[in-house]
């Protein structure tokens, strides 16, 4: 990524967030399972992540999360 973005370029990534845990143990379950959609994944912390970009030259700016609960997804989030 550090490689092919332009100087003064940004970026977004997107990727599983370790701490969200039930996502990270239901998906642990369906790989078990073999149902899993993406086969297999890798959960980054927010620092894990921002300790390899900058390893790669790259400044993080802005982190976030969606937080996903069971039965549905936060009530502050409004999807269209």
């Amino acid at each position: 990524m550090a490689r092919v973005t332009k100087k003064g370029g940004y970026l977004a990534v997107t990727v599983p967030n370790l701490l969200n845990l039930y996502v990270y143990l239901n998906h642990q379950k369906l790989m078990k399972s073999g149902k899993s959609d993406f086969g297999y994944e890798y959960f980054y912390t927010p620092w894990e992540l921002r300790k390899l970009f900058k390893k790669c030259g790259l400044k993080p700016l802005y982190f976030t999360s969606e937080l996903r609960l069971v039965g549905g997804y936060h009530p502050l989030i409004e999807f269209n």
